[in-house]
């Protein structure tokens, strides 16, 4: 019975020991990684605001016929360039011209009987003044007179019309320009445009040697967008090109979506070159200027952390990590500008101040939260 005591005894020493052998190689094996850190230094910044927008012509205009018509001639196509007043489409012309010759006829006809109605109005006239006619008499035959030369004006208002008509059928380019956007073919019917939104929609012309790009800004940086302002502009189709802009215009008011959410305030960019790389539709990525500084307290991006991002920006707590000998204090900034690597420090830490890159690990950082003596001015 002892023996067997002690026996149990002994691999119970034995089992502790392999336990606590295991936990001493397991917490050798997986030593605690350091914090990276960064040192806040004084050095030029630039800060940038990316958005995407779309190129497109800066002059375009849609070409529509006025008259309803079949298509009979098509004189251009996509890509060619033509000037102001060249011949682009022409309609079938057999209506108007067989409509025109009916009118001249019903206008011979309606002369020859103003004719007619003339000389029974003089006839009578003379027999009036003699008193040989009643007054009803004469005034019949005078309106029956005007009757007749009013149908003359009407007919000859009418053939005014188809004239003007036949020559809307010969559809001429307003601007000079390259053709964009062919959307007909010939023995196509087209419906005359009788307002802005109406009418078939023929090709477009469009200067591409003054193209410009549209983009929408969101409220809380558009205030740092202004006209007369140089932009880069990259496009993903043409890698490693970079194109340059002037901000001409800044939308007064922002434009909303059907649910009345704001989504932003439109800018236009013009290029400043001519630039036959570039096609209308292209996606754009522009970069404005925000501000530039010439000697800016500048933390890295990943050192400075927010819990609030959803807030508004003026309620947003800002805050670093500094190292001290004993740890990691949690310190409250205020930030200013930023590019793609840092950030401004307006307040709250100082040159050559050591801060994490990651959160320190929640047992090296003290409850309490060092603050600034004076923040700054707002």
């Amino acid at each position: 019975m002892k023996k067997l005591l002690f026996i149990l005894a002994l691999a119970a020493i034995a089992v502790g020991l392999v336990y606590l052998y295991r936990r001493y190689v397991s917490g050798s094996a997986a030593p605690a990684t350091p914090v990276p850190t960064a040192v806040v230094t004084n050095r030029p910044l630039i800060s940038l605001l990316e958005e995407t927008g779309t190129i497109r012509p800066r002059n375009q205009v849609v070409i529509k016929s006025e008259v309803n018509g079949r298509v009979d001639r098509i004189y251009v196509r996509d890509g060619d360039v033509v000037t102001a007043g060249c011949i682009l489409v022409e309609l079938d012309k057999t209506d108007l011209l067989n409509r025109r010759r009916e009118l001249e006829l019903d206008l011979k006809e309606a002369m020859l009987m103003l004719e007619s109605a003339e000389l029974d109005f003089r006839r009578n006239a003379d027999l009036y003044a003699q008193r040989l006619v009643s007054p009803d008499v004469y005034d019949r035959i005078r309106i029956e007179r005007n009757l007749k030369e009013n149908r003359v004006e009407k007919i000859k208002s009418q053939i005014t019309t188809i004239e003007d008509n036949l020559r809307k059928t010969t559809i001429s380019a307003p601007i000079a320009g390259t053709v964009i956007n062919r959307a007909i073919e010939v023995g196509e019917v087209v419906i005359g445009a009788s307002s802005v939104s109406s009418g078939t929609e023929l090709m477009k012309l469009a200067d591409l040697d003054l193209l410009e790009v549209r983009a929408t800004i969101n409220e809380v940086d558009i205030l740092n967008v202004h006209t007369g302002v140089l932009t880069l502009i990259t496009v993903d189709g043409i890698p490693g090109s970079v194109f340059t802009g002037i901000v001409e215009h800044v939308a007064p008011v922002s434009v909303s979506d059907p649910t009345g959410q704001v989504k932003g305030f439109e800018v236009v960019v013009v290029l400043t070159g001519s630039y036959r790389q570039l096609k209308p539709g292209m996606t754009a990525n522009v970069k404005f200027t925000r501000g530039s500084l010439t000697n800016a307290l500048v933390a890295p991006l990943a050192a400075v952390f927010c819990d609030d991002y959803e807030a508004a920006l003026a309620d947003q707590t800002f805050y670093v990590f500094v190292q001290t000998p004993t740890g990691f204090i949690q310190q409250r900034v205020w930030i200013g500008l930023n590019d793609l690597t840092g950030v401004q420090i307006i307040s709250g830490i100082t040159a050559n101040t050591i801060v994490a890159l990651e959160r320190p690990p929640q047992s090296g950082v003290p409850p309490t939260t060092r603050q600034p003596s004076v923040p700054p001015p707002r």
